[in-house]
């Protein structure tokens, strides 16, 4: 653990390297896709000064966020900081429309060095690809988020499991899974669902940071996860992710959660005789947890499974 009380001045470059030895990560690794090693270098011997955007992307490979960097921004990182956040926010509500105009409009007023950074060109292809997604331009989004993916990890198919990876690249790799999923490429989907879950469950910090990612991962590989490794194994991975949002006190996925774990549970009742009891009281708290969260057409498929399954003895 690094001793902050070791000495009283610490650079930026003092504290990247100190957290990048202490999580064993090569400096080649470390700026892969977004600086060069000599630049990396540099910063940590205090011979350069780190910008908001790139501090922002190192911090997360090394699992921390950045706090107050801000105030060592300049404007233009903080105009351009603003408008990301602004197509971020555009993009979680599908707002087509706006977010194709504030792509353009962040191209226009950056211009060219827009093309030549590598941590702009990643962003604005991912918005791109969530925007051509969210269109249904599926081939368009696929190769612009493979495109991202490949300066970020490449040779993915080997690297995403041990690669450091920060929150969005994270999210490029989550995009791209489900493109591919959606074009029918299963096999790809999965395998790259199976990664990023290794990728983020290899530390349980890692997990606590990225738990809302790493449930969505998850419940998305479930059902594949059953097929390949079975029910066992699923189950104690669901309920692993059940016991980390109980202790962090967080909900994401929970209503998904509980109807994996009731799956499973229902599958070793049918297979080993498992107690019916335990399986019939996991798919009630599944179906009103559904219904807590307002999710009605959910809860209406468990209630009328149940009904025809089991003559609805396990809803009050």
């Amino acid at each position: 653990m690094i001793d902050w009380n070791e000495q009283q001045q610490w650079t930026v470059g003092d504290i990247v390297r100190r957290m990048r030895e202490e999580a064993k990560i090569g400096l080649e690794q470390l700026s892969r896709g977004l600086c060069s090693v000599a630049t990396l270098s540099r910063i940590e011997a205090g011979e350069r000064e780190m910008g908001l955007l790139l501090a922002w992307r190192i911090f997360q490979r090394l699992g921390y966020k950045i706090d107050k960097y801000e105030l060592y921004a300049t404007e233009e990182e903080l105009q351009q900081w603003e408008q990301r956040s602004q197509m971020e926010e555009l993009a979680s509500r599908e707002d087509t429309e706006r977010l194709a105009c504030a792509i353009q409009t962040y191209r226009q007023q950056w211009g060219k060095r827009v093309e030549e950074n590598p941590l702009q060109r990643q962003f604005l292809a991912y918005m791109q690809g969530l925007l051509d997604m969210q269109k249904g331009d599926f081939q368009e989004a696929k190769e612009l988020l493979e495109a991202a993916a490949e300066e970020i990890v490449p040779s993915r198919e080997q690297m995403v499991g041990n690669a450091a990876l920060g929150e969005m690249e994270l999210e490029i790799l989550n995009a791209l899974s489900d493109i591919y999923e959606h074009m029918g490429e299963v096999e790809k989907s999965e395998k790259l669902r199976e990664m990023l879950l290794e990728n983020i469950g290899r530390e349980k910090k890692r997990v606590k940071i990225y738990l809302k990612l790493y449930t969505e991962f998850f419940c998305k590989h479930a059902r594949n996860m059953m097929e390949t490794k079975g029910s066992a194994r699923t189950l104690n991975a669901a309920e692993t992710c059940l016991k980390i949002l109980q202790e962090e006190k967080k909900t994401c996925c929970l209503p998904e959660l509980l109807h994996i774990q009731a799956k499973c549970l229902e599958d070793l009742f049918q297979k080993k005789g498992e107690a019916k009891e335990v399986m019939l009281k996991s798919w009630q708290k599944a179906y009103y947890i559904y219904r807590l969260y307002e999710k009605p057409e959910e809860a209406e498929k468990i209630r009328k499974y149940l009904e025809e399954t089991y003559q609805w003895d396990c809803i009050i």
